[in-house]
């Protein structure tokens, strides 16, 4: 991870399990944000989320976290150009 672990275990555990279904992690500028997890499809219309530093509510903010990736259409798309399988 780019600013080493998040200091709260349930996001952590969520950015795990990102990691673990195919989606990157990106570093922040700074700010709030600690980092920015893109969906496996590498393009514009692939999902990202921003991990926060200090979530207001970190259960809720890894919870959100994983149901974004479990939602997320392209964790199963083994071509990651952007384009649609045959």
């Amino acid at each position: 991870m780019p600013r080493g672990t998040h200091p709260k275990k349930e996001v952590r555990d969520a950015v795990e399990y990102a990691k673990e279904h195919g989606w990157r992690v990106a570093e922040a500028g700074g700010g709030h944000v600690f980092c920015t997890l893109l969906c496996p499809l590498k393009s514009r219309e692939g999902h990202r989320f921003f991990v926060h530093s200090t979530p207001q509510n970190p259960g809720n903010h890894a919870k959100r976290l994983k149901d974004l990736v479990d939602k997320c259409e392209h964790n199963d798309n083994q071509n990651q150009q952007g384009e649609e399988e045959p």
